[in-house]
């Protein structure tokens, strides 16, 4: 065990930070690359005379892509498992444009999941 004021262990701490922030800086590396390849994707997949925007709320709130006339709304997110809160924009958004027909989460889960009758 190693003393607290110890060289070993300032440089060990040095070390845990380090790997700490190169972690944060991957996963909002991962983040952008993921929006890059559905953006990709949907320049691909629609038609030529589609448009796609993004969508923010004052609050901070936000949604990836938003196609056409709010006709589909699209996540993208770089986690292994969708989660609730993955899904936060898309909720928002479905309250302030109830014609919005479609709400996809794009990520790297392996499983496709459907919720219906949810806001």
């Amino acid at each position: 065990m190693e003393r607290p004021g110890s060289a070993r262990c300032a440089i060990w701490a040095s070390i845990q930070a380090l790997s700490s922030s190169m972690l944060e800086a991957t996963s909002a590396w991962m983040g952008v690359i993921m929006k890059e390849i559905v953006a990709e994707g949907l320049t691909r997949r629609l038609p030529a005379y589609a448009d796609f925007f993004y969508w923010r709320l004052s609050s901070g709130i936000e949604v990836d892509f938003v196609v056409n006339n709010i006709d589909c709304a699209v996540e993208a997110k770089a986690a292994a498992r969708v989660r609730g809160e993955h899904a936060k924009g898309l909720r928002e958004l479905k309250l302030d444009h109830p014609e919005t027909r479609r709400r996809i989460v794009v990520s790297l889960d392996p499983h496709d999941r459907t919720y219906r009758g949810r806001h």
